[in-house]
């Protein structure tokens, strides 16, 4: 028997354990091994989940290649187990190379980007203290799908400290979540519903909806391009950094300023587009307008709302060219 015989046959499942094409349950012979694998108490109804997904994405449980691990979580006052189906990274690379033979279509990545916590984005990251936040863009077919996370919101930790490999190599940890996040996108019919390892499931309680008062009014593309560009504004024109700690009675609270993550994104599109560090004025005359504001003194003074709509307009623009004739036209000519 040779090496490889010996190999594949350690790693592969046997055939009483297998699952069969078009197998809609796990038999016994297969629950029991799950158990020993540490899914004990699940329901039915989870197990059949499971069961789908081992089938749509053709990955083994019994070889650890996918797997579901039950967390207590309290709810409406009771702790119940919620189930999550995880995946390792490579898990995630096999499922998106078996789509993109299947489909026909080509995938491909653009260079990571860090971000540290002023929202400058980096192509390395160098220093020993973990980013605020990653983009990894998954390019499908030509059609860009970015992944942009945050390091607070994912990083586990333990009395507020980071803990095991996100304290030691919390860069390599946030890039692999932001390119699981972007996979999703990318490929939602085969890998919804599936979460990396090392990411957690987010909850899927939805947020009360702010009222209707309180939303910031949103501009159109259209009433914004074509505006004369707005003249310098004076010291006395330009808006507060820093908002009033308290807002007056009966004014709706501000809308929530945009994430760093957002204004990296800004910065990078820019960057693309040929704007350096030193057209800082004029790339903050162009934000204005795409923003629909008179003037901005500094990119962290856009809402959430307002970047997600330059950022849009931008991501519309293959060059400077573009970006101008989107400016003073509303349209961007072809290539």
């Amino acid at each position: 028997m040779t090496i490889a015989e010996i190999t594949q046959r350690k790693t592969a499942p046997s055939a009483a354990l297998a699952v069969r094409p078009g197998q809609e349950m796990w038999d016994s012979k297969q629950q029991a091994a799950l158990a020993t694998l540490g899914i004990k108490d699940a329901s039915k109804a989870d197990l059949a989940v499971f069961m789908h997904y081992c089938q749509k994405t053709g990955l083994d449980p019994f070889s650890r290649q996918i797997y579901m691990i039950g967390r207590r979580e309290r709810q409406n006052g009771q702790y119940v187990t919620k189930q999550t189906i995880q995946v390792g990274i490579d898990g995630f690379r096999v499922i998106r190379d078996r789509v993109a033979a299947r489909l026909g279509v080509t995938v491909e990545y653009e260079d990571t980007i860090w971000y540290d916590a002023d929202g400058t984005p980096h192509t390395v990251w160098l220093w020993d203290t973990p980013p605020a936040a990653c983009n990894v863009t998954v390019v499908k077919d030509g059609k860009r799908f970015p992944g942009v996370v945050r390091t607070a919101a994912y990083a586990a930790t333990k009395d507020g400290e980071l803990i095991a490999q996100w304290r030691t190599q919390a860069d390599h940890m946030i890039e692999k979540v932001a390119e699981a996040f972007a996979l999703r996108r990318a490929f939602p019919n085969d890998l919804g519903g599936i979460y990396l390892d090392d990411e957690p499931q987010p909850d899927t309680t939805p947020a009360a909806a702010a009222p209707a008062a309180a939303r910031p009014a949103r501009v159109t593309a259209a009433e914004i391009i074509g505006r004369a560009t707005p003249p310098d504004a004076s010291p006395a024109d330009t808006p507060p950094r820093n908002p009033p700690a308290a807002e007056p009675a009966g004014e709706a609270p501000k809308p929530p300023r945009a994430a760093t993550g957002q204004i990296g994104i800004i910065r990078s599109e820019f960057a693309r587009l040929g704007y350096s560090d030193d057209d800082r004025d004029a790339r903050l005359r162009i934000t204005a307008r795409l923003a629909g504001l008179p003037t901005l003194g500094s990119t962290k003074e856009l809402d959430q709302d307002q970047a997600t709509e330059v950022r849009r307009l931008l991501q519309r623009c293959g060059d400077a060219a573009q970006l101008q004739a989107l400016i003073e036209d509303g349209e961007v000519p072809d290539a």
